[in-house]
């Protein structure tokens, strides 16, 4: 784990949106100015957005409002939620799923609902070792442990309700048109990749184990560092139909996402067809799947089985396939 004091101090001088020196930030904070330059440096490499404006100084391209655990507990406070998960910021990991992963085992989580957020993710990951891109206070990338002493075969399904929870909020509180999910990790907007979910297991396949729910979500258009990204992706930010506090948004989302993992707990995958219908974005396409290295179906996506698994409906066959190292894409 990265955890540094210098840039949250230079971050916070330049959230007011105005331009500073060098000289006038060393100053302020007792440093040298090439010692600014080597932390501005730094806070790029990272994918914060900083503009250095020659003979003036340095300027925040986004808005930042740091993530608060405080404020976060504070506002699911409000949310008078019947279960009040435990919250945990951190300026900069790996991942927030391999932190999760590890308090695990080494025993530091032992009941249901940690949730740990981070500004920035050095090795973000999504499904099939892809990465993904987690630039400095860009997004919302954070993980939830979760304990099911039902066994993993209890988890079919888990990804599509999580990303349920996710669109039902993005809607209601950020007033976005139309979200969609790609089966069955993917939130879409415009076609274009908005955020992600990856589930973690551990544990016995007969017995209790854990699910630790990760989930990325663009919040600003973060160009530079996503750059090398290989699909349409776009941020939430500019398509909101109102300001975003991140706090807050993080707060929403979380107690979203443990109401439906809670009721999955308890009656297992519940989203009925017409359910999924709204917000399925294939649905009524042709479409290709891949499982495995040279293996390949296609046919037209008929929405989901009572299980939560992809209804593909080829030439000849109907197949229903089920979430694992599959890919999904339009034909």
């Amino acid at each position: 784990m990265v955890c540094t004091i210098m840039p949250h101090s230079i971050i916070t001088l330049l959230a007011d949106g105005k331009t500073h020196s060098g000289v006038e930030l060393g100053q302020s904070l007792g440093i040298t100015r090439a010692a600014v330059g080597k932390q501005i440096t730094k806070l790029k490499e990272m994918g914060f957005q900083i503009t250095c404006i020659k003979g003036v100084g340095y300027q925040l391209l986004i808005p930042f409002e740091r993530l608060d655990a405080a404020q976060i507990n504070m506002d699911l406070n409000e949310l008078a939620l019947s279960f009040v998960p435990s919250v945990e910021v951190v300026w900069s990991l790996a991942s927030t799923n391999d932190y999760l992963m590890s308090k695990i085992k080494m025993g530091h989580i032992t009941s249901s609902g940690f949730a740990c957020l981070a500004e920035y993710q050095s090795s973000g990951r999504g499904r099939r070792g892809k990465a993904w891109i987690s630039p400095l206070g860009a997004g919302l990338y954070w993980s939830l442990a979760w304990r099911f002493e039902q066994g993993a075969e209890s988890l079919e399904g888990l990804s599509l309700s999580v990303a349920l929870a996710i669109v039902e909020v993005l809607e209601r509180e950020c007033l976005i048109k139309k979200p969609k999910i790609k089966w069955p990790n993917d939130i879409f907007l415009n076609d274009k990749k908005l955020g992600g979910i990856l589930i973690d297991v551990m544990g016995e396949a007969g017995g209790p184990c854990w699910a630790v729910i990760g989930v990325g979500l663009n919040i600003y258009s973060a160009e530079l560092a996503m750059q090398h990204v290989d699909q349409p992706w776009i941020g939430l930010s500019a398509n909101a139909g109102t300001e975003i506090s991140r706090n807050r948004l993080a707060a929403s989302l979380i107690a979203s996402v443990i109401k439906k993992v809670r009721a999955h707990e308890r009656d297992g995958f519940q989203i009925s067809a017409r359910e999924w219908s709204k917000y399925d974005a294939f649905l009524g396409e042709n479409v290709v799947v891949k499982m495995g290295d040279n293996n390949f179906f296609s046919g037209v996506s008929q929405g989901i089985s009572k299980t939560g698994g992809l209804v593909v409906e080829g030439q000849d066959v109907r197949k229903v396939i089920k979430s694992g190292e599959v890919s999904l894409r339009r034909a």
